[in-house]
Parts: structure tokens; C-alpha cells; sequence
């Protein structure tokens, strides 16, 4: 399995915190995690950096850093070649990328804030390109999307975004794909060989979202969060384990959201990441599990794959 993380900027314990969360949750023996940095400085700075550097360490079977250069990107593929740099705004750029990496490379792309929570094999190894729902809309969300390499849907998406002003913010799939259905006839009253995008539940990736956004206020989850920033809280949430039954009341990699394979934290770039809070839980884990200290989830140790 292939992933991808894009960058820009310096590398933050909070990209350090996505990285091992791959470490621990993926099958090492057929996974790798490239890391696209832009304006990343060094190889110097990057090795000095305090979050970056011990990450150097793993061999780049696992974990690869790559320098992010549009114009090698572009030369990539003849499906880029309409487009135009000095077009491509500041705010979507992110956007972007990940429709070019997918096309050329393939595998599974991930937003810097996205913590990966169980083996994604069930999901990656399906024969469908798939993002999922941005919160209640009937909208795609992009900070998890899988895309074959050079695949019809690939193909078509980057091309109609590039005519569309590059236009690759996640709103604007479901109107490229629904414009496909008109532009293209029926054969046999089937589509042949028809873009689509499988849009998976909020609650597969970002499983605080719907309650975030109030469409889930009426319910009880694991962990009973509210705010995408509980995460970084050392004090217990009022009602923070009523949905817990089964499992002890305690803050542990296990008992965070059981049933997501992931955790979109939405931004909180800022805000630090606190002894006992669940995200210092987690980074406490997945160092003991690096250090060969302890196993992860899955009952596996690290120092095999080394």
C-alpha cells in the first residue's frame, strides 16, 4: 500500500504525530508513507529539525521524504500539460496536489491532520476510487481519497479541473462527475468504463464531525467528544465515556473511536499536545511501540520489520 502526505511549511510534532501513526497501524512488510514537503529548507535542516530528524532514522522502505517540485510533476504526465502555475491559487493548493500524486503514483492520499487508526488494507485493496462525505452535505471530502494510478476517474478529474480553472476543491467532484453522466451517452443503458467516486460515511475518517457540526448531538460515541479540540485536553469531557460499556474508562489507543480507521482533527496546528490529554495517550503509544517497548494495536512488534 502506497500513501501520500503533503507539507508545506516546518515539520511540526504534529506531522511527526500522522507519520507514526502509520508506523503503528499499517502492516509495515507491504506499506510505504512519502512525505511531499514543499519549501522544507535542507537535508541539513530537515535532519536538525527535532520532529523531522528521528524519523530519518527508518529506512526508506517505510517512510520517504520528497522534495515537492511542481514542474517535475507536471513532466510527469501529457495529462498536465495544460496547466498553468501562476493559475494556481494559495489556498486550493493542497487540493491539487493530491489529484496529481494519485494520477501519477496511485495509493492513498492523506491531509497532514489526518491519524490513521486501523490497517487500512479492507479499504485500500477494493477495486474503487473512494473519498467520503463532507460532514451531513451530500459533498466529497478529500483528506482521505484513494485513486488508482492513471485510472479513468484520475484522468478525467484532473482534466476537468484544469478547464475549470483548477479548480480541485472537494466541492467541485460531484458536479465533474455528474457533468460526465451528461456529456457521455449511454451504451446498453450503462455507462462503459464511467468515472465515479465511492463516497464512504464521515464517520469512517472523521468521526467527530457530524457531532461537531450538530447532527449528532442526540447521540452517544466513543469517545463522547464535542469539539475537535477535546483531543488536546488533559481534564476528562463531561460524559467523555458514557458510551462505554465493555471497555475500562480510560483514555487508550483501543477505546478512540473503535469502529473509524481514522481521526480528522481539523487544523488545531497550534494548540500542543498534552501529557494524559488522548492525543499525548496516542503519542505515548506510538513511541513505545517505535522504541520496541511495546506492541501495537495488532499485537505486532516494530524491530521485526527493521
Amino acid at each position: 500500500m502506497l500513501f501520500h502526505v503533503y507539507w508545506k511549511g516546518p515539520f511540526s510534532d504534529k506531522i511527526a504525530l500522522t507519520v507514526k501513526s502509520f508506523l503503528y497501524t499499517q502492516p509495515l512488510g507491504c506499506s510505504k508513507l512519502i512525505i511531499w514537503l514543499h519549501n522544507w529548507g535542507t537535508a541539513e535542516q530537515l535532519l536538525e529539525n527535532e520532529f523531522s530528524g528521528p524519523l530519518l532514522k527508518y529506512p526508506s522502505t517505510l517512510i520517504e521524504f520528497r522534495r515537492w517540485n511542481i514542474d517535475t510533476i507536471i513532466s510527469a504526465s501529457p495529462d498536465f500539460a495544460n496547466i498553468k502555475v501562476k493559475d494556481i491559487r494559495t489556498v486550493s493548493y493542497s487540493d491539487m496536489v493530491r489529484f496529481l500524486v494519485l494520477h501519477i503514483h496511485g495509493g492513498m492520499y492523506l491531509d497532514a491532520d489526518v491519524l490513521l487508526l486501523r490497517d487500512m488494507r479492507p479499504l485500500y485493496h477494493t477495486p474503487v476510487d473512494f473519498a467520503y462525505k463532507w460532514s451531513y452535505t451530500r459533498n466529497y471530502n478529500t483528506a482521505v481519497l484513494r485513486m488508482h494510478a492513471n485510472s479513468t476517474t484520475s484522468k478525467y478529474l484532473v482534466q476537468k479541473a484544469i478547464k475549470n480553472n483548477m479548480g480541485f476543491h472537494p466541492r467541485n467532484i460531484k458536479t465533474y462527475l455528474e457533468d460526465w453522466a451528461k456529456e457521455h451517452p449511454k451504451i446498453h443503458g450503462a455507462y462503459k468504463e464511467a468515472p465515479n467516486v465511492l463516497m464512504l460515511p464521515s464517520a469512517i475518517f472523521d468521526p467527530l464531525w457530524l457531532r461537531v457540526d450538530k447532527y449528532e448531538s442526540g447521540k452517544t460515541i466513543n469517545p463522547n467528544l464535542a469539539e475537535f479540540e477535546d483531543v488536546f485536553r488533559m481534564d476528562r469531557i463531561d460524559g467523555e465515556f458514557d458510551g462505554y460499556k465493555d471497555f475500562a474508562h480510560t483514555r487508550a489507543f483501543e477505546n478512540f473511536f473503535p469502529g473509524a480507521f481514522a481521526y480528522h482533527w481539523h487544523n488545531n496546528w497550534n494548540t500542543p499536545i498534552l501529557p494524559g490529554s488522548w492525543f499525548g495517550v496516542m503519542k505515548q503509544e506510538f513511541d513505545s511501540f517505535l522504541n520496541g517497548k511495546s506492541a501495537n494495536y495488532y499485537g505486532e512488534r516494530f524491530i521485526e520489520y527493521l
